[in-house]
């Protein structure tokens, strides 16, 4: 059983897929499964997922009809076997240590949940967020406040979690966007102990044909909903 299983949804991501797994096998933590899930990409991403699988006994690739990134990921957590649980997008990547980093935090502090903060990839540019250090809250009270940058909250793919999280939750199939941003209040209400480093260790890739800046009336349902929800919590 490996300590963390690493879960990878792909859909059109060619271009950057190769990046972003060869950050994840590149990590000082070795004791990870990587498990990339092909959404039904009509690029080369499939062929690329393959091609990873057969050279690196750690790689696993699956392949399933196209029906958006909360089903792959959900996916991916049915087939993950760690003792913790993590998600990277396709076109992201992640700093050499993100993963020791983070698990040496949750061991240290004895916590739950580990949160990093992100760096923005915008072109040429690499952005970063001013340090505010290492931070611990109990019980899901998190004050964004204090985060280096809110939003360090609201998205999946900088988080580290204990599988006890996802023995019964599951990212919301019926959204098309701000579906990790819907399930925040969920994971808080479960986490009994999260620490918070603002170091940007989680690569954040921002492109303007990404399905985070092409919005539609759906999406702007599901932003709305989610945040209806976080701000209830």
């Amino acid at each position: 059983m490996p300590k963390i299983s690493v879960i990878i949804p792909i859909y059109k991501s060619e271009k950057f897929l190769r990046k972003c797994v060869d950050s994840v096998l590149s990590q000082t933590f070795k004791d990870i499964e990587i498990l990339l899930i092909d959404d039904g990409s009509p690029d080369l991403s499939g062929e690329i997922c393959d091609q990873y699988a057969s050279k690196y006994s750690r790689v696993k690739a699956f392949h399933i009809p196209n029906s958006g990134v909360s089903a792959a990921r959900n996916f991916g957590i049915s087939k993950s076997s760690g003792e913790y649980l993590c998600f990277i997008d396709s076109d992201d990547y992640i700093a050499h240590n993100m993963y020791e980093s983070l698990y040496n935090l949750m061991k240290k502090n004895n916590c739950d949940l580990a949160i990093c903060g992100r760096t923005r990839v915008i072109g040429n540019q690499v952005l970063k967020y001013s340090h505010t250090g290492t931070l611990i809250f109990n019980h899901g009270q998190i004050d964004i406040g204090l985060l280096s940058c809110q939003f360090d909250l609201n998205i999946c793919t900088n988080k580290l979690y204990c599988y006890k999280f996802w023995e019964k939750l599951r990212f919301p199939e019926h959204m098309t966007f701000a579906e990790d941003l819907f399930i925040v209040p969920d994971i808080l209400s479960l986490s009994e102990k999260t620490v918070y480093t603002s170091e940007g260790l989680y690569y954040y890739l921002e492109r303007n044909d990404s399905a985070s800046y092409t919005l539609n009336e759906k999406k702007a349902i599901n932003d709305i909903q989610a945040k209806k929800k976080l701000y209830s919590f």
